[in-house]
């Protein structure tokens, strides 16, 4: 009896040894499974509550716009593309989702805000376009919503030459005025349709809902080596453009576009190089106009006045019949 008691007692212990050892193995085996999981957050989650908002929120406004940048600061997108090709413009773009409106609204807010954007509706601009080892000095003035005009001046042995460019919203023509003041040629289609839209006043984020204009945030990519928010954009009337935002301040570290450029459809890019603040708003001071990776153009403002007095006669078409008198008299 007392050896059955005895077996019994070691049976009774053994049991209880491999329940320990079992519980124990199921812990560690969840300790593990936790620290998996939040390794996968960590590195993932973090992207796909950016891809997956899903679409356009209606009741979205600007407050939400600290919450989110809080979020952007405290963690670390975990990104792989590189110099993000913008041939993507395949892409079929879904209703705006929440994200680029999350990154536009930053965006107009680091400029200085909606109602100060909207607050400027004339500009005068004067600096010097450089193309390739050419260089002019040019005078640009800008009336809201689509009046533009460009004074091109360089001086040729010894003779001073100036030619105009200007849209009245509905005509673009050029002029000659000087060596010899010409009459007023109106523009081909082409050029006509790249100066109205070089025309437009306001930058196309603003109102563009009621613009008709949609948005894709793509992702965060490597623009020059550094992070940067790729949203894509097709506007109402059928363009492709690129927006690339620095993460940081929420301005523009790129804008891109199409153009048809010596008979070629390529990829255009705008660059800004440097921001000066007017009537509360950055602006570009300097910026690079690059076709297909390659510096073609650069625009340097030197003095930018906003809201001065700019007659609408600036834009319209010099009347012929005066230059003809004028011709006449002499």
């Amino acid at each position: 009896m007392m050896i059955n008691k005895f077996v019994y007692f070691l049976l009774l212990i053994s049991l209880i040894c491999c329940s320990l050892i079992l519980v124990a193995q199921d812990s560690d085996s969840e300790a593990v499974g936790m620290e998996e999981d939040s390794d996968h957050i960590n590195a993932d989650d973090s992207e796909e509550f950016i891809e997956e908002d899903g679409e356009e929120d209606e009741s979205f406004d600007s407050e939400a716009s600290d919450e989110f940048l809080d979020e952007d600061e405290s963690e670390e997108l975990d990104y792989e593309s590189d110099e993000q090709s913008k041939t993507e413009d395949k892409v079929q773009l879904k209703p705006t989702d929440i994200t680029s409106i999350k990154l536009i609204d930053l965006h107009l807010k680091a400029l200085g805000g909606v109602e100060n954007l909207k607050a400027i509706n004339t500009l005068k601009m004067e600096g010097e376009f450089r193309e390739g080892k050419k260089s002019w000095n040019m005078t640009w003035f800008k009336k809201a919503p689509n009046k533009y005009r460009v004074e091109r001046h360089h001086r040729l042995l010894g003779r001073d030459y100036i030619t105009i460019k200007a849209y009245d919203g509905k005509n673009a023509w050029v002029r000659e005025v000087s060596p010899e003041m010409l009459p007023p040629e109106n523009m081909s289609k082409g050029d006509l349709i790249a100066f109205a839209q070089e025309a437009e006043f306001y930058n196309h984020l603003i109102d563009w809902r009621e613009k008709g204009h949609r948005f894709n945030y793509i992702d965060k990519i490597k623009l020059r080596k550094e992070p940067t928010y790729f949203v894509q954009g097709k506007l109402k009337d059928g363009r492709d453009v690129f927006y690339y935002f620095d993460p940081q301040n929420f301005l523009l570290r790129q804008f891109g576009f199409k153009e048809r450029f010596a008979g070629s459809l390529v990829d255009a890019d705008y660059i800004p190089v440097k921001f000066t603040k007017v009537k509360g708003v950055w602006m570009e001071e300097k910026k690079q106009y690059v076709v297909e990776g390659r510096v073609y153009k650069e625009i340097n403002y030197e003095k930018i006045l906003a809201n001065i007095d700019i007659p609408d006669s600036l834009f319209e078409v010099p009347e012929v019949k005066e230059f003809i008198l004028r011709q006449k008299s002499r």
